[in-house]
């Protein structure tokens, strides 16, 4: 009987061969490009969240304070660049307060002083005797989400006068001007110059007993100046009631860069 011996096979080796150590090494190396981590943070899933919100941060842009807190925390309250229903080519300097608790969107008003950004209640024979009420804005309350600001916010504003319409008046809403009789005229003004928003048109009302008034655009309606008579009556903002003490309503803005 013949007999054939079968010449066996070497086993493969347990060390890898150099060219299959370069392979490893390369996919590990364009591992760590594409994802910023190396060998080590794959398959950490905290490591991968900070990654993930790090990547957000550097390529977002947030159209609220909430949003630019989540990318950024902590942040202090203060001025930060937004961005109109996060179009990246409307950008806009927002104020943002409270960033530890709620954050909350203010527009800063450059034209700040006396004749700037104020709402006045002018005393006359009605108010019993009181002093004209003149509240001065350096910041309004604006909506990111509809460019609508808050007449009635007064956080970062000034107030100085007293008279009284049924209740001490102390001050008045942002674009607001208002008179008791027929003598010197309800004033005010919002100029919105230096900011990237305008005041969009037919904004303003007459309302009143017998009262008449105007609120006139200018500077590409970034700037309206007011002013009313009436027994009693006002020009503010549609749907504005008594516009004094907090009572205001909302203002609609427009993009302008």
């Amino acid at each position: 009987m013949l007999t054939r011996n079968t010449p066996r096979l070497p086993l493969a080796s347990a060390e890898p061969s150099p060219r299959s150590s370069a392979l490893v090494t390369l996919f590990m190396g364009l591992a760590t490009l594409s994802t910023g981590c190396d060998a080590s943070d794959v398959g950490t899933s905290g490591d991968a969240a900070n990654l993930r919100m790090e990547q957000r941060a550097l390529t977002s842009a947030p159209a609220s304070c909430q949003e630019f807190k989540s990318a950024h925390s902590p942040a202090a309250d203060g001025e930060y660049v937004l961005y109109v229903n996060g179009d990246a080519t409307q950008p806009w300097t927002a104020y943002c307060h409270d960033m530890a608790g709620t954050p909350t969107e203010y527009l800063s008003l450059p034209s700040t002083g006396a004749a700037s950004n104020f709402s006045q209640y002018t005393a006359g024979y009605n108010n019993g005797g009181g002093s004209n009420v003149r509240t001065l804005y350096s910041k309004v309350r604006i909506d990111p989400a509809t460019l609508r600001v808050s007449t009635a916010d007064q956080t970062f504003s000034s107030s100085s006068g007293l008279l009284w319409h049924g209740l001490a008046v102390t001050s008045v809403a942002y674009a607001s001007a208002m008179n008791c009789d027929f003598g010197n005229p309800g004033l005010g003004n919002v100029d919105l110059r230096g900011t990237s928003f305008a005041v969009a048109a037919n904004q303003f009302e007459v309302v009143g007993y017998y009262a008449s008034g105007q609120a006139n655009y200018s500077s590409d309606n970034q700037v309206v100046d007011l002013w009313n008579r009436g027994e009693c009556g006002w020009v503010s903002v549609q749907g504005a009631d008594h516009p004094f003490n907090e009572r205001g309503a909302q203002l609609q803005l427009q993009y302008h860069p």
